[in-house]
């Protein structure tokens, strides 16, 4: 996808008859890494770790 910003800029004679545009690329999620692979390998490691520190901690009364 192209982001395109367009702003006029009040006071200024040269962009306030024609707008300042500026275009920048966006990417939309990793083209090399499928949804699904990313919660697989990445997501739900993460969550059950924190899960599993969080209960230990709790277990301790440190948390």
């Amino acid at each position: 996808y192209i982001l395109t910003l367009e702003t006029r800029i009040i006071g200024d004679e040269k962009y306030e008859s024609s707008p300042l545009i500026a275009s920048f690329d966006l990417s939309v999620g990793l083209p090399g890494v499928p949804f699904d692979e990313l919660m697989l390998y990445y997501v739900t490691p993460g969550a059950v770790a924190v899960t599993g520190i969080s209960m230990y901690l709790q277990s301790k009364k440190m948390l």
